[in-house]
Protein backbone atom coordinates (compact mmCIF):
# COMPACT_ATOMS: atom_id res chain seq x y z
CA UNK A 1 0.00 0.00 0.00
CA UNK A 2 2.82 2.45 0.72
CA UNK A 3 5.26 1.36 -2.01
CA UNK A 4 4.18 4.09 -4.48
CA UNK A 5 4.81 6.81 -1.88
CA UNK A 6 8.22 5.36 -1.02
CA UNK A 7 9.07 5.29 -4.76
CA UNK A 8 7.85 8.87 -5.16
CA UNK A 9 9.88 10.17 -2.22
CA UNK A 10 13.08 8.30 -3.07
CA UNK A 11 12.98 8.25 -6.87
CA UNK A 12 13.00 4.46 -6.79
CA UNK A 13 11.58 2.20 -9.45
CA UNK A 14 8.37 0.46 -8.37
CA UNK A 15 8.68 -3.22 -9.30
CA UNK A 16 5.86 -5.69 -9.02
CA UNK A 17 2.97 -7.49 -10.65
CA UNK A 18 0.31 -5.70 -12.69
CA UNK A 19 -1.57 -4.92 -9.46
CA UNK A 20 1.41 -2.91 -8.16
CA UNK A 21 1.47 -0.93 -11.40
CA UNK A 22 -2.21 -0.11 -11.00
CA UNK A 23 -1.66 0.99 -7.40
CA UNK A 24 1.27 3.19 -8.50
CA UNK A 25 -0.70 4.75 -11.36
CA UNK A 26 -3.64 5.41 -9.06
CA UNK A 27 -1.23 7.06 -6.62
CA UNK A 28 -0.21 9.45 -9.40
CA UNK A 29 3.20 8.06 -10.32
CA UNK A 30 4.31 8.46 -13.91
CA UNK A 31 4.61 5.15 -15.76
CA UNK A 32 8.40 5.54 -16.15
CA UNK A 33 9.37 4.52 -12.59
CA UNK A 34 6.99 1.53 -12.64
CA UNK A 35 7.91 -1.87 -14.02
CA UNK A 36 5.92 -5.09 -14.21
CA UNK A 37 8.02 -8.11 -13.28
CA UNK A 38 7.56 -11.70 -14.35
CA UNK A 39 8.40 -14.99 -12.70
CA UNK A 40 12.15 -15.71 -12.89
CA UNK A 41 12.86 -12.66 -15.05
CA UNK A 42 16.35 -11.31 -14.29
CA UNK A 43 16.39 -7.60 -13.50
CA UNK A 44 19.67 -5.70 -13.39
CA UNK A 45 19.86 -2.75 -10.96
CA UNK A 46 23.40 -1.43 -10.87
CA UNK A 47 25.62 -4.30 -9.73
CA UNK A 48 22.64 -6.16 -8.25
CA UNK A 49 20.58 -8.69 -10.11
CA UNK A 50 17.09 -9.50 -8.85
CA UNK A 51 15.11 -12.56 -9.83
CA UNK A 52 11.49 -12.60 -8.67
CA UNK A 53 10.24 -16.12 -8.00
CA UNK A 54 6.48 -16.44 -7.84
CA UNK A 55 5.46 -17.76 -4.46
CA UNK A 56 2.42 -18.13 -2.26
CA UNK A 57 1.11 -15.26 -0.22
CA UNK A 58 0.33 -15.62 3.46
CA UNK A 59 -2.72 -17.85 3.79
CA UNK A 60 -5.33 -16.42 6.13
CA UNK A 61 -6.63 -19.06 8.57
CA UNK A 62 -10.13 -17.55 8.53
CA UNK A 63 -11.89 -18.65 5.29
CA UNK A 64 -13.96 -15.45 5.03
CA UNK A 65 -10.89 -13.24 5.46
CA UNK A 66 -8.99 -15.39 2.98
CA UNK A 67 -11.71 -14.93 0.37
CA UNK A 68 -11.90 -11.15 0.91
CA UNK A 69 -8.13 -10.71 0.70
CA UNK A 70 -7.13 -13.34 -1.83
CA UNK A 71 -10.30 -14.49 -3.60
CA UNK A 72 -9.91 -12.09 -6.54
CA UNK A 73 -6.23 -11.20 -6.23
CA UNK A 74 -5.66 -8.81 -9.13
CA UNK A 75 -6.20 -5.07 -9.42
CA UNK A 76 -7.20 -4.65 -13.05
CA UNK A 77 -7.26 -0.84 -13.28
CA UNK A 78 -5.76 2.19 -11.56
CA UNK A 79 -6.64 2.25 -7.88
CA UNK A 80 -7.12 5.88 -6.86
CA UNK A 81 -7.13 6.49 -3.10
CA UNK A 82 -8.90 6.87 -0.81
CA UNK A 83 -10.17 3.30 -1.05
CA UNK A 84 -11.09 0.58 1.42
CA UNK A 85 -8.35 -1.71 2.68
CA UNK A 86 -9.80 -4.71 0.84
CA UNK A 87 -9.59 -2.82 -2.45
CA UNK A 88 -5.83 -3.42 -2.19
CA UNK A 89 -5.58 -6.91 -3.65
CA UNK A 90 -2.50 -9.03 -3.28
CA UNK A 91 -1.78 -9.62 -6.97
CA UNK A 92 1.07 -12.04 -7.37
CA UNK A 93 3.48 -12.56 -4.51
CA UNK A 94 7.19 -12.97 -5.15
CA UNK A 95 10.26 -14.00 -3.23
CA UNK A 96 13.42 -12.30 -4.46
CA UNK A 97 16.74 -13.94 -5.20
CA UNK A 98 19.37 -11.20 -5.11
CA UNK A 99 22.87 -11.60 -6.51
CA UNK A 100 25.85 -9.24 -6.45
CA UNK A 101 29.49 -9.74 -7.46
CA UNK A 102 30.26 -10.24 -3.76
CA UNK A 103 27.58 -12.86 -3.15
CA UNK A 104 23.93 -13.75 -3.22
Amino acid sequence: MDAPEVARRTGAVLLGPESAVNIGCGWGLDASPIRVVNDREKIQLGRFQLMPIESRHFQFPDPEMHERALGDPDIAESLVPPVAVFDYKVGKAYSLHVTHPHGS
